[in-house]
C-alpha cells in the first residue's frame, strides 16, 4: 500500500480522478515542476529520474492515472476504479466494522467478495481485515481471514500503529512478521 496524499470524497465518483489524471498529463506536457515532482514520487519508472528525464520521458494518460491512484493510496488505477464502483458496499462494511458487527461484515463480504481485497477508506487503512485491525476488532479480523483475506502484514502494521496489542498478536501468529519500521510507526 502506498502513502495517501489525498482523500477520496465521502461518495467518490471516478469522474474526479479521471479529470485529475487528464490535468496531470497536461501539467506534464507544460513541464510543470510540481507535476514532475509528483510523478517522480509516485511512479516507480521515474523514481530515480531528474526533472529533465521525467519531462523528456514517455508519459501517457495511463501513467497519469497510475500516479493519481497512488496519490489516493491505491496500488493502481484499476483498484481505484473498483473502490469507486463498490462505494456503497464499502461504506456499509466500514459501518459494520466500526459497530463491531462481525455478522454484518461477513454477510457483506460474502455477498460482494470483491471488497475483501479493496482498501475501504484509503490505502493507509487498507482492506477490511486491516481496517478492522486499525479499530481493534479481533473477531472481524479472524472472520476476514477465514473468508480469504491475506493482508496480514498490513493488518499488523495498523494494529501496532493504533496500540491494538491483541489485534497485532493475531497476524503475527498467522504469518506476519515484525519489520523494523512497524514498531517505529506506533511512535508517530
Amino acid at each position: 500500500m502506498t502513502t495517501v496524499s489525498r482523500a477520496l470524497a465521502e461518495r467518490p465518483h471516478l469522474d474526479v480522478p479521471r479529470r485529475e489524471a487528464r490535468e496531470l498529463l497536461e501539467l506534464w506536457r507544460n513541464n510543470d515542476r510540481a507535476a514532475l515532482d509528483r510523478i517522480r514520487r509516485r511512479h516507480p519508472r521515474f523514481a530515480d529520474a531528474d526533472h529533465t528525464s521525467v519531462a523528456a520521458g514517455l508519459f501517457r494518460l495511463s501513467d497519469a492515472q497510475f500516479v493519481i491512484a497512488r496519490e489516493y493510496g491505491f496500488a493502481h488505477w484499476t483498484e481505484l476504479k473498483q473502490r469507486c464502483a463498490a462505494d456503497g458496499v464499502a461504506r456499509e462494511l466500514m459501518a459494520a466494522i466500526r459497530a463491531d458487527d462481525r455478522d454484518a461484515a461477513v454477510r457483506l463480504v460474502k455477498a460482494h467478495p470483491e471488497v475483501l481485497h479493496l482498501p475501504l477508506w484509503s490505502g493507509n487503512w487498507g482492506p477490511p481485515m486491516s481496517h478492522a485491525a486499525n479499530m481493534g476488532r479481533l473477531e472481524i479480523i479472524e472472520a476476514m481471514a477465514a473468508l480469504g483475506a491475506r493482508d496480514f502484514q498490513h493488518a499488523l502494521a495498523r494494529a501496532v500503529l493504533q496500540g491494538q496489542i491483541e489485534c497485532a498478536r493475531w497476524p503475527v501468529g498467522n504469518g506476519a512478521h515484525i519489520e523494523p519500521g512497524v514498531l517505529l510507526g506506533a511512535w508517530e
